[in-house]
């Protein structure tokens, strides 16, 4: 994963959108179109491998749609131009860190200190329960 190629080519191939934003912002909300739609096929997103391509459709199907395209809104500024660029830096961070490929894990076995540790816990409970029951015959007269 080339991160530098990722944040060019989200920079050169994200297709913008703009609309009204909801929520504060009095007047402004009502005039200009603040809140950002942000896109870009996934296909379009240089610096990845094939692998890292089928991650990130697995971790991000929720905001691919069904032409391959990635996508999210910003309107948290009442700025336009600033939620421009946060969108620009969530979608690189978005595709970024579900591009990491997991670490395959290597099976481990227990020590045998650790087996010996758990068979006498085992054995102390096993000590504490049975002191628990009620002997008959020492109750008897």
């Amino acid at each position: 994963m080339n991160l530098e190629l990722i944040r060019q080519s989200i920079y050169s191939q994200a297709i913008l959108r703009y609309a009204r934003s909801s929520g504060p912002g009095g007047q402004n909300v009502n005039k200009v179109n603040t809140k950002v739609f942000i896109k870009i096929p996934l296909s379009q997103i240089e610096g990845l491998n094939e692998q890292e391509r089928q991650q990130i459709t697995h971790k991000l199907s929720s905001r691919i749609d069904n032409d391959g395209y990635i996508y999210l809104s910003v309107e948290d500024e009442r700025s336009r131009i600033r939620n421009e660029e946060l969108a620009i830096q969530r979608l690189i961070s978005l595709v970024s860190t579900a591009a990491i490929l997991p670490k395959k894990r290597i099976p481990t076995k227990p020590t045998k200190s650790a087996r010996l540790k758990r068979l006498q816990a085992k054995q102390h409970i096993k000590a504490i329960k049975n002191n628990r029951t009620w002997k008959q015959d020492s109750h008897e007269g």
